[in-house]
């Protein structure tokens, strides 16, 4: 995913309220919508819970970019699970390192 369209999913997913309705039932499609990235399989990438709130992803949105930068598609939604944000970036980071 480019640094730009990164930018981007974190506006919406930080204050877009329609967005994140639909990024919630179908990431993959409501980021093709977007023009985020190709719809490649609707349904590909699913949460498995609840999105987290606005709030959430403010509080982590640095790491959140940096996190999604390296990667060329969006293939983490288990990132965007309510209080799980945080976590999940952790134990990234800790299996980079390894």
């Amino acid at each position: 995913m480019t640094a730009a369209n990164v930018i981007r999913l974190l506006d919406l997913l930080c204050g877009d309220d329609a967005f994140r309705e639909a990024f919630s039932s179908a990431p993959s499609v409501a980021m093709a919508q977007h023009g985020l990235q190709p719809l490649t399989v609707a349904g590909a990438c699913m949460i498995a819970g609840e999105l987290a709130p606005k709030e959430e992803f403010i509080r982590v949105r640095n790491e959140l970019q940096q996190q999604l930068a390296r990667s060329s598609v969006f293939s983490h939604p288990h990132f965007f699970e309510a209080g799980a944000i945080a976590a999940s970036l952790a134990m990234q980071e800790g299996a980079a390192a390894a």
